[in-house]
């Protein structure tokens, strides 16, 4: 139900993929399933080496990212038995796809560990060219191109594991690398819809798995049910931050089932790594806010104000003033109706787009208004820009307190362009200790508008998903960068993302197999905690709740990889 709920708010897009992904990648007429085909030759998700031993003691390890390096060493057994049981390419070429694998997909292509064996025998790279993941004549981001990616990291991470480690031989990985478009688009526009897709194929395919191992094996059909852990180490900085998301709920929803057919299904989450980044504020109505908007930012600038959670449905939608620099008096809405919107104009032209919701969590009610601001440089000949400077908000409404979040809209390395990041300002907001050191927490009571606290990735506020956030390994002190799930907790459990405050970083993964690269950040607690959790339900234990995460210490640091 939440998935189609989830879908149906694409339809659009699902209708006119054509505008949105490569027409190459495009799956014309997707046909049903066809489960006979895993047992013809080449069908299979795994060849026989890379079959667990004993599957009663094995775990999924999914990972959702960018730039999955599906061909790396690290996800093979001796002899190149991959342990990749299912791997989808989001936005690779139709034309390059194995035959038989992925006609049920409605773009993108799909690879399983016996076609990966087949193409990795000459290397890494020329694996990514063969699948149409590289291909420099291909409009995009070549991201499989990079001599480190996000994905390598988190997979690696999660799942990679050197021939004679322990666990080796007893965690499965299924990949979904997201399209190069939806990584560099920072405000998420389609992210819950091509996460909620890669969500649906993961748990289609664990249980396609699960019934293939049931054959190799000769063992009763649905008696092996294993567990599946999913990483997301994606995030956003806005959003109502509350477990009424429809993707929080969605993922909520499949770790609360109890399948015939499959084991518990867990969700890790990155905590985020934006709590010193000036992007949250709390406001009274009729409280002013400044919004310092930087110049030179080819992109619109977005700030979302979400009100307080109601019992009765507001049948009217609030209404926001805005006040660009160095104009007197704010332009106020009239909204009328949720779902519509409305331009507002100064005295030089329009100045800001508002669009108010209506959110709904359990049986309360929210309301919501996102302001964009145009470019602050002419994109185009003729088109008005924005100034830039600092900004005035004004809620107006009867309802306290008033939340406001602004989406992350900087440049990421390699993927995108112009974007500069906004943020609040106000004086009585004091970043750094006199010792150069920046403060980590609100002072109780806060002295400013601009709060530290519920800085969390706002696609992790779901009842049951596992939130990760970071410490440093010398100390075990928590990264003054991690999101707060609350006034003090970086997330429910933590995991090591800095060797000590000088030393940024751990060594992880990078693309190529037998390469390493240095990265920080939540993105990178989440796949150890992935990696800790599959190793658990292995081993028979259950889900921890979240009380029983909280009480745990920070996961030991294990450096896999050399250290620099």
């Amino acid at each position: 139900m939440i998935a189609r709920q989830l879908l149906s708010a694409f339809e659009g897009l699902l209708d006119n993929l054509h505008m949105f992904a490569g027409s190459d990648t495009i799956n014309p007429e997707p046909k049903p399933y066809d489960e006979t085909a895993e047992d013809r030759p080449g069908g299979g998700f795994l060849s026989p080496g890379a079959i667990p031993p004993d599957p009663q003691k094995a775990s999924i390890i999914a990972v959702i990212d960018d730039a999955i390096p599906f061909a790396n060493s690290l996800f093979m057994l001796p002899g190149r038995a991959c342990r990749v049981g299912a791997f989808w390419l989001q936005d690779g070429p139709r034309d390059r796809g194995w035959p038989g694998y992925g006609d049920d997909l409605p773009f993108g292509t799909e690879w399983r560990g016996p076609a990966i064996e087949a193409i990795s025998g000459d290397g890494d790279e020329l694996a990514y060219r063969r699948s149409g993941a590289l291909d420099f004549a291909r409009p995009g981001t070549h991201s499989y191109g990079f001599r480190a990616s996000h994905g390598a990291a988190v997979a690696g991470l999660a799942a990679g594991y050197e021939h004679d480690q322990f666990g080796a031989d007893e965690n499965l990985l299924i990949g979904v690398s997201l399209p190069s478009e939806v990584v560099r688009d920072t405000l998420g526009t389609f992210a819950d819809f091509y996460i909620t897709m890669a969500i649906l194929f993961i748990i289609h395919r664990a249980r396609r798995i699960c019934r293939f191992i049931e054959r190799q094996k000769g063992l009763p059909v649905n008696s092996l049910r294993l567990p599946v852990v999913v990483n997301v180490s994606f995030g956003l900085t806005a959003g109502p931050c509350d477990s009424g998301s429809n993707l929080a709920r969605f993922m909520d929803a499949i770790s609360a089932s109890d399948a015939p057919d499959l084991g518990p299904v867990s969700f890790v989450m990155a905590s985020g790594n934006h709590r010193q980044s000036q992007l949250h504020a709390v406001i009274q109505p009729g409280q002013d806010l400044n919004w310092q908007i930087v110049p030179d930012d080819t992109t619109p600038s977005p700030v979302e104000l979400w009100g307080p959670k109601l019992a009765v449905k507001p049948t009217r939608p609030a209404q926001v003033a805005i006040r660009p620099p160095g104009v007197p008096d704010f332009a106020e809405s009239s909204l009328r109706d949720y779902g519509s919107w409305q331009q507002l104009c100064g005295p030089n032209g329009e100045i800001a787009r508002v669009y108010p919701q209506l959110h709904r969590v359990g049986t309360e009610w929210r309301q919501g208004l996102v302001v964009f601001v145009q470019p602050t440089v002419p994109v185009e000949v003729g088109r008005t820009y924005a100034p830039p400077g600092q900004w005035v908000l004004r809620v107006i409404d009867d309802n306290a307190p008033w939340e406001a979040r602004i989406q992350r809209d900087d440049r990421l390395i390699g993927f995108r362009r112009g974007g500069q990041q906004s943020i609040f300002a106000d004086p009585a907001y004091k970043r750094y200790e006199k010792n150069g050191r920046p403060i980590e927490f609100d002072p109780k009571p806060p002295v400013s508008v601009i709060r530290r606290a519920d800085t969390l990735n706002a696609m992790a506020w779901g009842n049951r998903q596992i939130r990760a956030g970071s410490v440093f390994a010398n100390t075990s002190h928590l990264s003054p960068y991690c999101g707060l799930l609350n006034t003090w907790r970086g997330g429910d459990v933590l995991a090591t993302t800095d060797r000590s405050y000088t030393r940024k970083g751990i060594t992880v993964p990078a693309s190529a197999s037998g390469s390493v690269a240095v990265m920080s950040g939540t993105s990178m607690s989440a796949p150890q905690v992935t990696r800790w959790l599959a190793h658990h339900l292995a081993e028979g234990g259950a889900v921890p709740s979240r009380e029983e995460l909280h009480r745990m210490p920070p996961l030991p640091w294990r450096p896999e990889y050399p250290d620099y």
